[in-house]
Protein backbone atom coordinates (compact mmCIF):
# COMPACT_ATOMS: atom_id res chain seq x y z
CA UNK A 1 0.00 0.00 0.00
CA UNK A 2 0.94 3.46 -0.67
CA UNK A 3 2.30 5.97 1.98
CA UNK A 4 -0.19 8.27 1.23
CA UNK A 5 -3.07 5.38 0.93
CA UNK A 6 -2.64 3.96 4.17
CA UNK A 7 -2.49 7.98 5.54
CA UNK A 8 -6.01 8.42 3.94
CA UNK A 9 -7.48 5.28 5.34
CA UNK A 10 -6.28 5.89 9.14
CA UNK A 11 -7.95 9.56 8.78
CA UNK A 12 -11.36 8.00 7.44
CA UNK A 13 -11.24 5.10 9.94
CA UNK A 14 -10.84 8.23 12.60
CA UNK A 15 -13.56 10.19 11.39
CA UNK A 16 -15.83 7.05 10.97
CA UNK A 17 -15.24 6.18 14.96
CA UNK A 18 -15.68 10.16 16.28
CA UNK A 19 -19.34 9.78 14.55
CA UNK A 20 -20.41 7.96 17.69
CA UNK A 21 -22.92 5.26 17.57
CA UNK A 22 -26.45 4.85 16.55
CA UNK A 23 -27.63 2.79 12.81
CA UNK A 24 -27.14 5.35 10.68
CA UNK A 25 -30.44 6.83 10.27
CA UNK A 26 -29.26 9.71 12.63
CA UNK A 27 -30.86 7.92 16.47
CA UNK A 28 -29.29 7.74 19.04
CA UNK A 29 -27.73 4.89 20.78
CA UNK A 30 -30.07 2.64 22.64
CA UNK A 31 -30.00 2.94 26.89
CA UNK A 32 -31.51 5.00 29.21
CA UNK A 33 -31.57 8.96 29.20
CA UNK A 34 -32.98 11.93 29.41
CA UNK A 35 -35.56 14.04 26.78
CA UNK A 36 -36.45 17.18 27.64
CA UNK A 37 -40.09 18.55 27.17
CA UNK A 38 -40.31 21.97 25.53
CA UNK A 39 -43.38 24.82 25.60
CA UNK A 40 -44.81 26.72 23.15
CA UNK A 41 -47.30 28.42 25.24
CA UNK A 42 -49.79 31.12 23.66
CA UNK A 43 -50.76 33.31 26.66
CA UNK A 44 -48.04 34.61 29.56
CA UNK A 45 -49.11 34.46 33.03
CA UNK A 46 -49.79 30.81 32.74
CA UNK A 47 -49.57 28.99 36.57
CA UNK A 48 -50.32 25.81 35.95
CA UNK A 49 -50.59 22.96 33.40
CA UNK A 50 -52.00 19.47 32.93
CA UNK A 51 -49.84 17.80 29.93
CA UNK A 52 -49.89 13.81 28.67
CA UNK A 53 -46.58 12.18 27.92
CA UNK A 54 -46.67 9.19 25.92
CA UNK A 55 -44.47 6.72 24.02
CA UNK A 56 -43.24 3.13 24.04
CA UNK A 57 -42.20 3.16 27.58
CA UNK A 58 -43.09 4.62 31.13
CA UNK A 59 -41.11 7.36 31.89
CA UNK A 60 -38.77 6.44 34.79
CA UNK A 61 -38.87 10.37 36.31
CA UNK A 62 -39.98 13.67 35.57
CA UNK A 63 -38.18 17.08 36.87
CA UNK A 64 -38.84 20.38 36.44
CA UNK A 65 -36.93 22.11 33.80
CA UNK A 66 -37.07 25.14 35.54
CA UNK A 67 -36.35 24.82 39.63
CA UNK A 68 -39.09 27.01 40.77
CA UNK A 69 -41.75 24.80 39.31
CA UNK A 70 -43.04 22.05 40.92
CA UNK A 71 -44.48 18.83 39.15
CA UNK A 72 -46.80 15.86 40.12
CA UNK A 73 -47.41 12.66 37.95
CA UNK A 74 -48.80 9.97 37.90
CA UNK A 75 -48.34 6.75 35.32
CA UNK A 76 -50.48 4.24 33.60
CA UNK A 77 -48.85 2.18 31.62
CA UNK A 78 -46.82 4.03 29.19
CA UNK A 79 -49.01 7.10 29.49
CA UNK A 80 -47.90 9.62 31.88
CA UNK A 81 -50.11 12.94 33.16
CA UNK A 82 -47.83 15.42 34.87
CA UNK A 83 -49.22 18.46 36.93
CA UNK A 84 -46.78 21.56 36.24
CA UNK A 85 -47.11 24.54 39.03
CA UNK A 86 -44.92 27.90 38.80
CA UNK A 87 -44.29 30.07 36.24
CA UNK A 88 -45.06 28.52 33.01
CA UNK A 89 -43.18 30.24 30.11
CA UNK A 90 -42.16 29.39 26.35
CA UNK A 91 -39.23 26.80 26.26
CA UNK A 92 -37.95 23.57 28.37
CA UNK A 93 -40.38 22.53 30.95
CA UNK A 94 -39.73 19.27 31.70
CA UNK A 95 -36.17 16.85 32.43
CA UNK A 96 -37.90 13.08 31.44
CA UNK A 97 -36.30 9.79 32.44
CA UNK A 98 -37.05 7.15 29.72
CA UNK A 99 -35.50 3.54 29.36
CA UNK A 100 -34.11 4.12 25.92
CA UNK A 101 -33.39 7.87 25.11
CA UNK A 102 -32.61 6.49 21.34
CA UNK A 103 -36.28 6.04 21.09
CA UNK A 104 -36.90 9.37 21.55
CA UNK A 105 -39.15 10.04 18.21
CA UNK A 106 -41.81 7.84 19.92
CA UNK A 107 -42.70 10.07 22.72
CA UNK A 108 -45.10 12.34 22.50
CA UNK A 109 -46.54 15.43 25.13
CA UNK A 110 -50.17 16.67 24.55
CA UNK A 111 -51.67 19.71 26.74
CA UNK A 112 -54.43 18.71 28.18
CA UNK A 113 -55.40 22.06 30.73
CA UNK A 114 -53.47 25.44 31.44
CA UNK A 115 -54.88 27.90 34.08
CA UNK A 116 -53.77 31.90 34.52
CA UNK A 117 -52.06 33.38 37.47
CA UNK A 118 -55.61 33.49 38.51
CA UNK A 119 -56.49 30.00 38.81
CA UNK A 120 -59.15 30.34 35.99
CA UNK A 121 -58.83 27.92 33.46
CA UNK A 122 -58.49 28.75 30.04
CA UNK A 123 -61.19 28.26 27.84
CA UNK A 124 -59.27 26.13 25.08
CA UNK A 125 -55.83 24.90 25.11
CA UNK A 126 -55.54 25.11 21.41
CA UNK A 127 -52.19 26.59 20.35
CA UNK A 128 -50.62 24.94 23.24
CA UNK A 129 -47.84 23.08 21.68
CA UNK A 130 -45.75 20.72 23.52
CA UNK A 131 -42.75 18.60 21.80
CA UNK A 132 -40.44 16.02 23.34
CA UNK A 133 -36.27 15.51 22.14
CA UNK A 134 -33.10 14.03 23.10
CA UNK A 135 -30.82 16.60 25.00
CA UNK A 136 -31.61 19.92 27.05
Amino acid sequence: MKPISRAALLVAAALLSACGGGDGTGSAAPGPGVLTVTLDNPNAGDRALVLTLSGPAAVTDVQPAVATNVVYTRTQGTTTRVAVFGTIADGALLQVSVPDAGRAGEYSATVQEAADAGNAARGSVSGYSATVKRGS
